[in-house]
């Protein structure tokens, strides 16, 4: 395939994740909820699981497959129900990025939702974007919003969406994307919409080839063609939509506690990432609705590094990183002075080769 890049031989080497500087770019604002804060949620709102513990919780939360884990997303949606919960969604969201080490963060936020269960989403997302500002100045994490939609949900709810991307993105929207169930619905009725996005300066970040095909990828692609992709695992199995990956420049980010948990892939040993990696599609790690996935960012990392050997690993996520256009320059220093061994004062931990 073109762009193929082949891997560096050896072992990969240790690297400490919790202190290296991580991007999270695929990540669910309301798949951060966690238990305690669920149940704080329900206190506030009368709902039935107040007086339930927190393992309670999680284990109404449990699922077994992609079915039941859109279930338990949509428990979780349900008990956000005014935007003074956002407020503290948002607050524990950023100190979670800050305990992963994350410098800079791309998160969805779903209005559709919003839409669909009464709440009123210029107000929700303007509680949002108030308290990342101020999330981010007080950690120093560097972010920007992306509006998710929903496929299974009205096509009506998707230009609404775009519409509201574009009256606030000069306060940190950054882009628009599609989730949900991707056997749900086609995209190409939406094609005209993404390339109004596009023309826009919306970064187009599309959920696909996590449960469909590699057909249905190629067609997703051709339709939105994203900027960033969601899962993307026929991009480890089909060389037809790994070119097509690289002919659009975009990035895919894993995550693979999520596919395993959703059991879109069965175990570590089989995922398809390894053969992503191989032929040098460009990649990021991400833990995608973390609390529902019972993950954070490190442990994605460990097991990217578990499931690849290659000395040159984390030099290479790190440039992919660092190809992101909407990454300041702050935190591009920070990545340069963690993986370059020649910018980093002697005696600093997570030593690499490959940078």
């Amino acid at each position: 395939m073109t762009g193929r890049e082949a891997g560096g031989a050896g072992r990969t080497p240790a690297v400490n994740w919790r202190a290296a500087p991580k991007a999270e770019t695929h990540v669910h604002l309301e798949g951060s909820v966690d238990a305690t804060l669920l149940q704080a949620l329900h206190r506030r709102h009368g709902l039935p699981w107040a007086e339930r513990p927190p393992e309670s919780i999680r284990a109404e939360l449990a699922f077994s497959d992609f079915h039941g884990f859109l279930d338990a997303y949509k428990a979780v949606v349900q008990a956000i129900r005014c935007e003074e919960d956002f407020r503290d969604i948002t607050a524990a969201f950023f100190g979670r990025l800050q305990r992963d080490g994350v410098v800079h963060c791309e998160f969805f936020h779903t209005p559709a939702a919003c839409m669909k269960y009464g709440l009123d989403p210029d107000r929700a997302l303007a509680v949002i974007l108030e308290t990342a500002a101020d999330e981010g100045r007080t950690r120093g994490i560097s972010w920007g919003v992306v509006l998710d939609n929903v496929r299974q949900f009205p096509e009506e709810f998707f230009h609404r969406t775009l519409e509201l991307a574009c009256r606030h993105q000069d306060r940190g929207v950054v882009g628009i994307g599609v989730g949900g169930d991707e056997t749900a619905a086609p995209l190409e009725p939406l094609a005209p919409a993404f390339l109004a996005a596009r023309e826009r300066g919306l970064r187009i970040s599309l959920h696909t080839g996590e449960t469909g095909s590699a057909e249905s990828m190629l067609r997703d692609l051709r339709a939105a063609r994203p900027h960033r992709i969601g899962h993307g695992l026929p991009a480890g199995r089909s060389e037809r939509v790994a070119e097509l990956v690289a002919a659009l420049g975009a990035v895919i980010d894993v995550c693979p506690t999520s596919n395993m948990a959703t059991k879109v892939v069965p175990d570590l040993a089989v995922h398809p990432l390894r053969t992503m990696y191989a032929w040098g599609v460009p990649m990021t790690v991400a833990t995608d609705d973390p609390a529902l996935f019972q993950t954070d960012l490190v442990r994605e990392y460990e097991l990217v590094a578990e499931l690849i050997s290659d000395a040159g690993l984390a030099g290479r996520l790190a440039r992919w990183q660092t190809a992101n256009p909407l990454l300041p320059e702050r935190a591009r220093r920070q990545f340069a002075e963690f993986f370059n061994p020649d910018s980093r004062p002697h005696g600093g931990d997570g030593d690499i080769s490959g940078w």
